[in-house]
């Protein structure tokens, strides 16, 4: 063997030949290949089952192979027995594979522990839920969010209820998805201890402890750089009510959280009322039909409730559920300011959640 070529196929610079890959095809060649591997190879190693488990990490992880060869393969790697023939098997499948030059930059990257792992199919329900379909009005907080991350790394999204800290949270994630190898989403609970340990990871031990799934994810997190940003929703505590926040901040990766509570300490962006009427009215549009014919007192609605994105909201599906009209809508709002109600219900969407609710409204 040319010692230059075993070079470029490990690297990925070149393809392995189709005589080779031809040969272990076939599935007795392919068992010979594991008696290699046993007797030729595992004795050279230091800690081979870790190193089979790094591989298997990667085969799960890796988004191109079909859930289809995942499930052929798979079944193998579970008993002790099999391992070394699901690593021939594994083999034999990435030589057959079509062949894509890797790219040797993000292997230097790689190499010198610069980047992340790709962790989307390794770490169940972590995707970030889509923004709400009319998202609007907020260019500039997404400019000086993406900019505040790149500085500060760990960055407090805060704002009073319904402003709209979630949706800029989720819309963010949409944006610059290009920009981070991975974006993973946790929903606060009132515990981040307790979130860290019942995030799912693929290849969680079924019988494993609290704790030691604890120690697995933290360990891993710990290990994730600054190309994956992690978003905690809903971090409504503040530090001393949740200590665990300052082994979190110890995080390599950026971190996005949303917040009501007041964290003056760390590195905040506060969410303040979107300022472009137009915005606010094109949010209204969406929830009452009839807006561009009322528009001067839809407008004078918006700002009676002091352009608070969830008011707004609730205002519009009020007046498109017949339940007031504007004039009606907008005069009790100016006369009732810090209590309106009303018993009829109609439908919200907040943080995710849908729901029929009486409505309320409470102005402060």
């Amino acid at each position: 063997m040319d010692n230059g070529l075993v070079c470029r196929w490990m690297t990925g610079q070149a393809k392995i030949s189709p005589k080779i890959s031809a040969y272990y095809s076939k599935p007795s060649n392919q068992e010979k290949l594991a008696h290699t591997i046993h007797q030729n190879l595992l004795p050279l190693m230091s800690d081979c089952n870790m190193a089979i488990q790094d591989i298997y990490t990667l085969f799960i992880q890796d988004d191109s192979i079909s859930d289809a060869k995942k499930k052929n393969l798979t079944p193998l790697y579970k008993p002790a027995s099999s391992r070394l023939l699901f690593l021939a098997k594994l083999i034999s499948f990435g030589m057959e594979r079509q062949f894509i030059k890797r790219n040797t930059k993000n292997q230097k990257l790689l190499a010198g522990g610069a980047l992340s792992p790709i962790v989307l199919d390794y770490i169940m329900d972590s995707e970030v839920p889509k923004p709400c379909r009319h998202f609007i009005g907020r260019d500039k907080e997404l400019e000086e969010l993406y900019t505040m991350l790149e500085e500060n790394r760990h960055i407090f999204l805060c704002g009073i209820a319904g402003i709209g800290k979630s949706e800029l949270a989720k819309a963010y994630a949409k944006r610059y998805i290009k920009q981070y190898t991975n974006i993973l989403y946790v929903e606060y609970t009132g515990n981040l201890h307790q979130d860290i340990t019942d995030m799912d990871f693929i290849d969680d031990p079924p019988e494993s402890t609290d704790q030691e799934r604890f120690q697995r994810h933290n360990r891993f997190l710990r290990s994730l750089k600054s190309d994956t940003l992690l978003i905690i929703d809903n971090f409504n505590v503040t530090a001393t009510q949740d200590s665990f926040l300052s082994v979190v901040l110890k995080y390599r990766c950026q971190i996005l959280f949303t917040t009501r509570s007041k964290l003056d300490e760390y590195c905040t962006l506060p969410l303040k009322e979107i300022e472009d009427m137009n915005a606010l009215f094109q949010l209204a549009s969406v929830f009452y039909s009839e807006a561009d014919t009322y528009r001067p007192t839809v407008e004078k609605i918006i700002e009676t409730v002091h352009s608070h994105t969830f008011a707004v909201e609730l205002a519009a599906k009020l007046l498109e559920n017949g339940i007031s009209t504007p004039d009606q809508l907008l005069t009790r709002l100016q006369v009732e300011k810090a209590s309106f109600h009303n018993e009829d219900k109609i439908k919200i969407i907040k943080d995710g959640q849908s729901s029929k609710a009486t409505c309320k409204f409470r102005l402060i």
